[in-house]
């Protein structure tokens, strides 16, 4: 018996890195588990990799710099899983490096796909 039997997760750039991890760590704990991502093939290995344990999973092709459509994907996934219990926001589409190297776009792209994205799902 898992510590998340029965509940289902959420996370952001799943497809791949830290949010794959979360992602599989969840798995193995009962979670099922929607993953998002902008990139699909990226995604369903993902989901292969969860379904390979045991879990259900879902993919869902979603840039979280769209803000104004979080709400239709968090009603999509709500629909298909039954509810959200767990939310994983790990997405970031920013720029790394020196601060005075980043252009104000550069910088406004983290702020967009990082604290709003995640002010967006939240709500």
């Amino acid at each position: 018996m898992g510590h998340f039997d029965g509940r289902t997760a959420v996370i952001s750039g799943a497809g791949q890195g830290v949010g794959q991890g979360i992602a599989l760590a969840l798995a193995s704990e009962g979670a099922s588990v929607a993953v998002l991502g902008r990139t699909e093939r990226k995604l369903v290995a993902t989901c292969e990799l969860l379904r390979e344990r045991g879990a259900r999973a879902e993919p869902f092709v979603f840039d979280v710099l769209d803000t104004a459509g979080v709400p239709a994907v968090v009603e999509d996934v709500a629909a298909r899983f039954g509810g959200i219990d767990i939310l994983v926001n790990n997405a970031y589409s920013g720029c790394y490096g020196p601060l005075l190297s980043l252009s104000d776009e550069q910088f406004r792209r983290g702020f967009d796909s990082g604290p709003f994205a995640a002010f967006a799902f939240m709500k």
